[in-house]
């Protein structure tokens, strides 16, 4: 059976660091904005969401071993319709391997001075995520009827 729901942050910490992510901030965060996909009770993959106002920074998406499972996908469709749902506008993302996959999804690269002050003020636009980090960014749109 597969589900998505929120993960233990405990779960969230060992996909990132499995996966080379950061987490030293995670900690810090609301993980109410956090999602992970489910097969059979075990935590595939996951995505987070650091929430300003109608925008948010997509934080790591990541999956485990099954790279072309279409887990990242469906994470990435849940958190479209969450953002939807509250109302969020804009999705914003910093990554260093993953500009081309991002680019698939919808996202277009922009340059960090674009990046709005609530974004800019993250510890992970700040400091976690190196200089060389593609910053990136989708508008949510409504689905059409």
């Amino acid at each position: 059976m597969n589900s998505i729901k929120q993960p233990t942050l405990d779960e969230i910490t060992v996909l990132l660091q499995n996966n080379d992510l950061p987490c030293s901030d995670i900690k810090d965060l609301k993980l109410d904005n956090f999602f992970g996909y489910y097969l059979n009770n075990t935590l595939e993959g996951i995505v987070g969401l650091e929430v300003y106002g109608n925008v948010a920074l997509l934080r790591s998406l990541a999956v485990n071993h099954k790279k072309s499972s279409g887990i990242g996908s469906k994470l990435l469709l849940y958190v479209d319709d969450y953002a939807l749902e509250n109302s969020i506008d804009t999705l914003y993302l910093l990554t260093t391997t993953a500009d081309k996959y991002f680019l698939k999804k919808g996202f277009k690269v922009l340059d960090k001075d674009e990046a709005p002050k609530s974004i800019q003020n993250t510890q992970e636009f700040n400091s976690i995520c190196p200089a060389s980090s593609v910053f990136m960014k989708k508008e949510i749109k409504q689905k059409s009827l």
